[in-house]
């Protein structure tokens, strides 16, 4: 690989992480920012009236002026206005996101005009500030953040420009665009940090949710993402649920050993995904037990040639591991066009599974659970 593809594999990378991660933190940023933002406002109202009342006694000749009591009723607006929403029970991101967003183009307005007009011939001293300390405070968007501070330096360049001294103006326009490059460097070091912490927690999630020798579903995501999916089903089509059992699963790891039992239920795992749809849930849920569950039942023969595959094909991948010809049994529960709980369809496929199984190695039993029929085979 080139020196630029490595360069680029690496940035689309990183653009890739970036936007994973606004997405996966988008609620809670929200609330974060909104948090954020009522702790500085509160903070703020008592250092503002603490430097109305201590300046005039460091600062010889200075005043309150009209923009220090625009910022300061600014602040306590804001502050009200986050206390507010925070209070509520339930933030959305993207109202939070913007009373933040509000505020950051306020402060800049209000300390630019505090910053320039007043003393044509004294130097800034907060908008360089705020370009670094922002885009650190909050977590937005790069789409949102990054333009917001290149038009804020830009305009308050021009205005400085114009306005102030042009000795003081040129220094004013450097230290603003320092600030602006300090900015960028801050956030990009802060949300690459982020992003590292964000795939740490999603391949912690994804351990706790897969199989570690499959990589399908284990038991508690399988069961937690079934009763899901049966409260929000529309009852529109039939479902059904398999439990697929191998039979006697530890033959094989006495005989061939456990490396091998783990490649054959490897192997299983992915034939199963394989045969069904995108749609269904698919998961081990125990040593040698695997579960399917099937939204959209096409009909009675469709699913009884999907568990002769599946018994087939189960044969055949333990003849590849080991020449073994292990068999499986299934139980299936299936659901009519009616409400049905995770309990009542796992109570009648384990029941199925048992009937199966009592009839002897490489058996299947369906059961309708709502009416009372079942099809063995």
């Amino acid at each position: 690989m080139t020196r630029t593809k490595l360069y680029s594999e690496l940035f689309n990378r990183y653009n890739r992480e970036r936007r994973q991660f606004f997405l996966d933190c988008r609620e809670e940023s929200g609330r974060q920012n909104l948090r954020m933002l009522k702790k500085i406002t509160i903070l703020l109202v008592p250092f503002i009236l603490f430097a109305f009342f201590f300046t005039p006694f460091l600062v010889r000749g200075w005043t309150i002026s009209l923009p220090y009591y625009v910022l300061f009723g600014f602040v306590v607006l804001t502050a009200g206005i986050s206390i507010f929403y925070a209070s509520r029970p339930k933030i959305h991101y993207y109202v939070a996101n913007t009373i933040c967003t509000l505020f950051i183009l306020g402060m800049f307005i209000i300390t630019a005009w505090i910053d320039i007009f007043p003393y044509r011939n004294v130097p800034a001293s907060f908008v360089p500030l705020l370009l670094i300390v922002t885009p650190t405070v909050f977590i937005l968007r790069f789409r949102l953040i990054i333009p917001l501070m290149a038009i804020v330096d830009l305009v308050y360049s021009i205005v400085t420009l114009w306005y102030k001294v042009p000795r003081i103006a040129q220094s004013d326009v450097f230290t603003a665009f320092i600030g602006l490059v300090l900015g960028y460097m801050m956030t990009l070091t802060i949300v690459q940090l982020r992003i590292r912490d964000n795939n740490a927690k999603r391949e912690y999630q994804r351990r706790c949710m897969v199989d570690p020798v499959t990589g399908i579903l284990n038991k508690f995501s399988f069961e937690n993402s079934l009763r899901d999916t049966l409260n929000a089903r529309d009852e529109t089509h039939e479902c059904a649920l398999l439990l697929v059992d191998i039979d006697n699963m530890k033959r094989m790891n006495d005989e061939l050993g456990k490396l091998v039992g783990d490649m054959f239920l490897e192997n299983v795992a992915e034939f199963l995904t394989s045969i069904f749809r995108g749609s269904d849930i698919i998961g081990r849920v125990g040593g040698d037990e695997f579960m399917v569950y099937v939204r959209n039942l096409k009909s009675e023969d469709w699913l009884a040639g999907k568990c002769s595959r599946i018994q087939h094909e189960i044969k055949a991948i333990s003849n590849e591991n080991g020449n073994i010809n292990m068999t499986c049994s299934i139980g299936a529960a299936v659901a009519g066009k009616v409400p049905v709980s995770f309990e009542q369809m796992y109570t009648q496929a384990d029941d199925s599974l048992y009937k199966a199984k009592t009839r002897g190695r490489g058996k299947y039993v369906l059961h309708y659970v709502h009416k009372e029929r079942e099809v063995i085979h």
